[in-house]
């Protein structure tokens, strides 16, 4: 699983963003590294996908076939995911995907989101805007639990490994384990994409704390 939050900004600089933890679990159990957002700078974008982590290449490639800039980009976005889910399910692999592709149409910054299932709140299969914020997994309580600013302006690279972290603490429990490490955020920039290391999600959850408390611990 991947833990994704866009957003963009008008100041410091104009620019929209993409922030993910890093973790990988493979079938042991054992924890790696790995990036978990694709920059597209031939189409001043970047990609992550909230779902397995091979997808995000496979759903990079099929992107970059098929559009030449930005706004190609979110046209082919839900066809390339059909293309690549599709592999998927022939491979007996499950579970669906969201993609949110970040970038610049002509000089307006965009967050796109395309869900492969209905139960991520959004009509599947359909490029949805959704303004200058955009988390995932994210529900009603974890937003709550966020305690995000009014505007996106004000949000600052120290604050997103906290936030990752209570993404974390609103998933299931069998998934929280999935979400960790290390927080990268790829910046879109009309000119360039930048791509930075800025802290760690925090080990200690508030499930894990909760638990101490009733436990006497």
């Amino acid at each position: 699983m991947t833990a994704i939050i866009a957003y963009a900004q008008s100041h410091p600089a104009r620019a929209v963003r993409i922030a993910t933890d890093s973790r990988g679990v493979d079938a042991t159990g054992q924890r790696f590294s790995l990036a978990k957002t694709f920059p597209l700078p031939a189409l001043s974008a970047a990609l992550a996908v909230m779902g397995t982590s091979e997808t995000l290449g496979a759903l990079a490639t099929a992107i970059s076939m098929r559009a030449s800039n930005f706004a190609d980009a979110v046209e082919a976005l839900p066809n390339a995911l059909r293309v690549v889910q599709t592999a998927r399910a022939a491979a007996g692999e499950r579970g669906s995907q969201l993609a949110v592709l970040a970038g610049f149409d002509d000089a307006t910054p965009r967050i796109v989101v395309c869900a492969t299932v209905s139960d991520a709140g959004l009509e599947p299969w359909v490029s949805h805007d959704v303004g200058t914020f955009h988390a995932s997994p994210a529900s009603t309580e974890a937003y709550k639990a966020m305690h995000l600013p009014a505007d996106a302006d004000a949000l600052r690279p120290g604050d997103l490994p906290r936030l990752i972290a209570v993404m974390r603490d609103h998933v299931a429990e069998q998934q929280c384990h999935l979400i960790g490490g290390a927080v990268t955020v790829t910046s879109v920039y009309r000119d360039r994409l930048e791509q930075r290391s800025i802290g760690v999600v925090p080990e200690a959850s508030q499930r894990r704390g909760l638990l101490g408390r009733v436990m006497g611990l």
